[in-house]
């Protein structure tokens, strides 16, 4: 379980570091180096949790077929809870604790902060137009995001963490799976 997990880790280093030198400059993202490397920590954890459910997937169910099903669930509530399709503060108060088990949801916080906060006069700002009374109000982007999605700029660090335990979970459950599950009984 440990090694099919770490296999793929030459791999994914060299392949979301790939991606994020060019996505990241393309997009115009923040200029700063170390927001650069944090940005590529961040999703180089998420793209690795993502990999270690597969790989868990794969040790807990019969075949390729239910551990794909159960995988799209997986991201299809994952998606649905992260704070993107449906912000946070309106998020359902039933469905809340989802969004703090999400480890998406960690990973979209750490990257949206680290590109999107600011504080002054150097700040980039949005005009809003309340759709029934054409009122236009100038807000930062970031007091926007925070307001709207519920974005915590202090927690960006937390957040890596959240993501690591969540790997950690993952190859757990897997070493449990390749430990006590035997689909080759008859």
């Amino acid at each position: 379980g440990l090694v099919l997990g770490l296999s793929e880790l030459p791999y994914l280093v060299v392949s979301c570091t790939a991606f994020t030198f060019i996505f990241y400059w393309l997009v115009g993202l923040n200029r700063d180096w170390g927001w650069f490397f944090f940005w590529l920590l961040v999703f180089f954890l998420y793209v690795v949790f993502n990999t270690y459910m597969g790989i868990m997937l794969a040790a807990w169910l019969p075949n390729q077929g239910i551990a794909e099903f159960f995988g799209l669930a997986i991201v299809l509530v994952l998606s649905l809870t992260c704070g993107l399709t449906i912000p946070f503060p309106k998020i359902p108060i039933w469905w809340k604790w989802a969004h703090w088990a999400n480890p998406l949801a960690y990973a979209i916080n750490a990257m949206e902060a680290s590109q999107n906060y600011c504080e002054g006069s150097d700040c980039n700002y949005v005009v809003l137009v309340d759709p029934i009374t054409g009122k236009r109000t100038l807000t930062s982007v970031w007091e926007y995001l925070r307001i709207s999605y519920g974005l915590r700029y202090g927690d960006t660090w937390v957040f890596a963490g959240a993501l690591i335990a969540s790997c950690f979970v993952m190859l757990i459950c897997t070493l449990v799976a390749l430990k006590f599950v035997c689909h080759l009984k008859r």
